[in-house]
């Protein structure tokens, strides 16, 4: 009796290989989906704390600035052309900008020499709704000032003032309001326009943020 031939290795038939091939085709598709959802995660955390962390740098400057300084001023706006002049009149007014200025030495500005006006420093703070942005403008004396951008994917940017009269006012009989009593400051921070485009080119999620702080000046308010 002779032996059966011997049987030769199979092979993967096509469908087999079609299989695997569908199977390999769907794991790399969901890794990749699963890699795009990482990536579009940290772009928009990456964008959430870049607006956080510059409107809260910007607020926690600006009431710094008005607890320090020496004088304190709106801005005249569109809104409110007319802010100093009700400033001084004793109304309490909201407007997208401020004025302060420093006539005092500190860590920030050692070289002031109270005595020489030329040394003295004025901040502005100012509000531009088309590029969303906070502007500081500091001058010092008459040279010519220096802008930059404090904060960014600001909605808007309201400062309300509350104005008081000096000791020195009072004692001269001068009816107006030369100094601040509060400040009230709100930033709205997002990361969308009102038409709901992206302000930037990362990230999706949609980001909103309220942050308000208020200040009263240390010197005036030591001088009521």
């Amino acid at each position: 009796m002779s032996n059966p031939p011997p049987k030769h290795p199979r092979g993967l038939a096509l469908v087999e290989i079609l299989i695997c091939s569908s199977i390999a085709a769907m794991m790399l598709t969901a890794t990749a989906l699963a890699f795009r959802s990482g990536i579009q995660s940290y772009h928009d955390n990456t964008e959430r704390n870049m607006m956080v962390t510059s409107g809260r740098t910007a607020l926690r400057q600006i009431i710094q600035e008005i607890r320090t300084s020496d004088a304190h001023g709106p801005v005249n706006d569109v809104s409110l052309p007319n802010a100093t002049t009700l400033f001084a009149s004793g109304q309490t007014i909201e407007c997208s900008g401020m004025q302060m200025l420093k006539r005092m030495p500190d860590i920030d500005d050692p070289q002031i020499i109270p005595a020489n006006p030329s040394t003295w420093v004025t901040l502005t703070y100012t509000y531009n709704s088309t590029t969303k942005e906070i502007t500081k403008t500091r001058q010092i004396g008459v040279q010519t000032p220096t802008s930059m951008v404090a904060a960014s994917y600001v909605q808007s940017f309201l400062v309300r003032m509350e104005p008081t009269r000096s000791a020195a006012n009072i004692a001269a009989g001068d009816t107006s309001f030369d100094i601040l009593l509060r400040a009230v400051v709100t930033l709205q921070l997002a990361n969308r326009d009102d038409a709901g485009k992206l302000l930037n080119n990362q990230g999706s999620g949609s980001t909103s943020l309220r942050l308000i702080d208020a200040a009263m000046p240390r010197k005036n308010f030591a001088g009521l």
